[in-house]
């Protein structure tokens, strides 16, 4: 390769996570390498601190978290918070009584706290792969007025045509006030417009004096695209879906094949089983 790599940014569902919600040792053993190396290994992830901080543990990472997809991205035990995007609830509540009047299911995110207008069989697998619970949420009006600010909302839906068009009403009513990403087939993701991943793979980049050609992104939906976008070398894992593989450089092999190991072995190691 034309530049060593010298930081590399992985998603944790769907990339690293085994259905169990599990890290082969296989991964775990490339990533604890790569740092062996001087290889600075951060996790970017949407989901929460609270949800992602027991993986940061169980690999044993010194580098900051990013969540949120880059809306919140702290040091270990949120002793110094990088950034923290926000948004106002205004812009909630207009999408909270548009979403009801389609059909859609929304959920609330205030840091660590999901707050939800109700529990149904769309919220509880979610719920149950994010390890967390939920606050229920009677007055959804009286809760907008309480909260001025939210971090995240995401809207589920098992109609993926109804999801993309209301991606693209918010796009439309808020075209630079408010960031619209799939994470999931028939998931949604709202935020501040500054918070996506490739804007917190740049947050913890330069905190390093690490230049972009010299930072890998490893992902394998739609909010991992904007840090393809920035990475010297993007790599879509191979479960990932065709219009994701074309935003990256390389694909590797799926969460179930190892596919993190796979690139770290072959593009930070120097090792080419191939």
């Amino acid at each position: 390769m034309e530049h060593a790599i010298r930081m590399v940014a992985i998603d944790l569902d769907g990339t690293l996570l085994k259905d169990d919600l599990a890290i082969s040792d296989r991964d775990r053993q490339a990533i604890r390498r790569a740092m062996d190396k001087g290889v600075r290994v951060v996790i970017c992830t949407g989901r929460m601190y609270s949800t992602a901080y027991p993986y940061l543990e169980k690999l044993q990472l010194d580098t900051p978290l990013i969540c949120f997809n880059g809306a919140y991205i702290a040091t270990a035990g949120k002793e110094h918070v990088l950034d923290h995007y926000s948004f106002s609830t205004d812009y909630a509540r207009a999408i909270y009584a548009e979403a009801v009047s389609r059909g859609l299911h929304t959920n609330y995110y205030i840091e660590d706290d999901i707050n939800v207008p109700e529990l149904n069989d769309l919220v509880r697998p979610y719920i149950s792969r994010m390890e967390t619970g939920v606050q229920v949420v009677e007055d959804m009006q009286r809760f907008f007025d309480e909260n001025r600010t939210l971090t995240k909302i995401t809207v589920q839906s098992r109609d993926r045509l109804a999801l993309d068009e209301f991606g693209r009403w918010i796009e439309n009513t808020w075209p630079s006030q408010l960031y619209v990403v799939k994470s999931g087939t028939f998931f949604l993701e709202v935020s501040h417009p500054y918070a996506n991943k490739g804007t917190g793979v740049d947050t913890i980049a330069t905190y390093y004096g690490i230049p972009p050609e010299q930072v890998m992104c490893i992902g394998d939906n739609f909010n991992d695209v904007s840090m393809f976008h920035y990475a010297g070398l993007a790599v879509a894992m191979g479960n990932a879906e065709e219009s994701v593989k074309a935003e990256a450089d390389v694909v590797t092999g799926s969460y179930l094949e190892d596919g993190v190991a796979l690139a770290i072995e072959k593009y930070v190691l120097g090792e080419d089983y191939e």
